[in-house]
């Protein structure tokens, strides 16, 4: 039997994800230092891409592999030496760029109660609820976490 394709249905569902989209987007808009013009749009693409390498690095190194130039272990020196503030582990080097390319994009200021949540089961860039109220329209995961990268594809 053939497949009937209902175009209203696809219509309301591309309308939904619209809908989802502009609201996310605004949603950003709202993290913005003042003075930051970009629009809500622009700043959800650009995190995409530090969304997709913070949890490409997070899930090499819960696979215990190494990602880039950072070598399996991310709290330990090759030498077997901890991590501190002045002597930082490759890990804690990248995750200080991901909050720097973060902050750029939001005019210089990181957006209040932001996480790089290095664990690969969840979304990498995160508003914690407990450090501050998520903008209404912002995507959220189970915990209620913001999620600033939100894959919005599907109602």
């Amino acid at each position: 039997m053939p497949l009937i394709h209902n175009m209203n249905t696809t219509t309301t569902k591309q309308d939904r994800i619209a809908a989802r989209r502009a609201a996310h987007h605004s949603a950003l808009e709202t993290l913005r230092a003042p003075g930051c013009e970009t629009p809500g749009a622009l700043i959800w693409k650009r995190l995409r891409r530090i969304e997709a390498r913070a949890h490409d690095a997070a899930t090499a190194q819960c696979n215990g592999a190494a990602y880039g130039s950072q070598p399996f272990r991310p709290d330990w020196h090759p030498d077997g030496t901890e991590g501190t503030d002045a002597n930082p582990t490759h890990w804690e080097v990248f995750a200080d760029e991901i909050r720097a390319e973060v902050s750029a994009i939001f005019g210089g200021v990181l957006p209040a109660g932001f996480a790089y949540n290095q664990d690969c089961r969840g979304h990498a860039l995160n508003p914690r609820p407990e450090k501050c109220t998520v903008p209404a329209g912002m995507s959220t995961d189970w915990g209620k976490n913001g999620i600033l990268a939100a894959e919005i594809d599907d109602i």
